[in-house]
């Protein structure tokens, strides 16, 4: 049935890919697996095999965090604080869990993962910024952003600036839609920004609107590369 559907819109000129949202949706909406139990550790592993098997692109959701407390995750992390044990726990089964089977499954495979714009706590869920976009493509695409300005601190001994900053002009549920963006005070017309620009320190202004911009990132050129 998959490859049925998949070759349905691949026929009509659709680019196709995989996506997987890991949530325990049984247990609450924001709940997420229990990344230190073998059953679930062996769920999503099976998952990920099966979108690779089927896709030459798989895009994880930002629902890849871990919120649980069980016996389990006290044991792992011992005297490590919780927002490192997370970090290094989401490390882990980022490369054990995803990137490394989905690879060995299919070899073409490309690893995209989409990290949230809508938590300002990102490393007390596990969301390491620093390591795990260089565990899949380090490319962040430009969404519709949650607050009208954020600033997110960087650590001097692994970047070269001090602070990354976004600004949303206009920004209101009624203006979702990118019109322009400039980065560092230079109009960019692609889509998507770099890991290295983050890190590099600096400020990014979007400037919003209430219908979509279809020239803003529509050029091949101005698209998010491929891994």
């Amino acid at each position: 049935m998959l490859e049925q559907v998949k070759k349905f819109f691949v026929e009509r000129g659709v680019r196709v890919a995989g996506g997987m949202a890991l949530s325990d949706g049984g247990s609450g909406q924001f709940r997420s697996f229990c990344y230190t139990d073998p059953n679930d550790r062996a769920f999503i592993k099976k998952a990920v095999e099966l979108a690779a098997r089927h896709f030459d692109e798989v895009i994880q959701d930002d629902f890849f965090f871990v919120t649980t407390k069980f016996d389990s995750d006290i044991a792992a992390k011992r005297n490590k604080s919780w927002t490192q044990f997370r970090l290094d726990l989401m490390n882990e089964a980022a490369e054990s869990l995803l990137v490394k089977p989905a690879r060995a499954a299919n070899p073409k495979v490309k690893m995209v993962i989409k990290f949230p714009n809508w938590y300002e706590h990102f490393q007390g869920s596990g969301y390491d910024l620093d390591k795990e976009p260089k565990l899949f493509d380090g490319i962040y695409i430009l969404g519709s952003p949650l607050f009208d300005k954020a600033a997110l601190r960087l650590d001097p001994k692994f970047t070269k600036g001090r602070s990354f900053t976004v600004v949303a002009k206009n920004n209101s549920d009624k203006n979702p839609y990118i019109q322009s963006a400039t980065l560092n005070g230079k109009p960019i017309t692609r889509s998507w920004i770099s890991h290295d620009e983050i890190i590099a320190g600096g400020k990014l202004v979007l400037t919003m609107g209430p219908t979509p911009n279809k020239v803003f990132g529509s050029a091949p050129a101005n698209r998010p590369p491929k891994i």
